[in-house]
């Protein structure tokens, strides 16, 4: 799991003076929902507890937002042996589980999901993360990745 607390204002109070209230907003990512379910019920439990421990009280609004990225297993071989078959073996590689928050979950946990990567740089182009102001895609990629793409939907029906 992760929690991030990426936003922290107060109501009042000064670098010396505790202020008489504090927002918090996060985002909480888990990959299995029942688990995510127990960490809002220990959230709120903390909060309120730490709360009223110093004479406070806690309000705890919980968003669900995107549920965990399901891969199938049996689906994410099959993509990767076609993968590979078409690309060559070293233009596919396996990633390490990330804590994203991608919409393509919804689907994942309605049917068989197989979610990738297209890998975007290449020569003359930034090699920056995405969700920055540097992010820089080689459009040939779309080439590749739409017939890829393609032939392994194809071939799956």
């Amino acid at each position: 799991m992760v929690l991030t607390f990426g936003r922290i204002e107060s109501e009042g109070g000064a670098t010396n003076i505790i202020p008489n209230a504090v927002h918090l907003q996060g985002t909480l990512r888990t990959l299995d929902e029942n688990w995510r379910k127990e960490l809002h019920r220990r959230l709120r439990r903390t909060a309120e507890g730490i709360a009223a421990a110093l004479g406070g009280s806690a309000e705890l609004e919980v968003r669900h937002g995107y549920p965990f990225l399901k891969n199938d297993e049996a689906l994410t071989r099959w993509a990767q042996s076609e993968a590979r078959t078409l690309l060559g073996e070293d233009r596919v590689v396996d990633l390490p589980i990330r804590m994203t928050g991608e919409d393509f979950a919804f689907y994942s946990h309605r049917l068989p999901a197989c979610f990738y990567r297209l890998g975007v740089g290449g020569p003359g182009h930034a090699n920056s993360p995405v969700h920055t102001d540097t992010f820089d895609v080689d459009e040939g990629c779309l080439r590749t990745g739409g017939f890829a793409t393609g032939l392994v939907c194809a071939a799956a029906t």
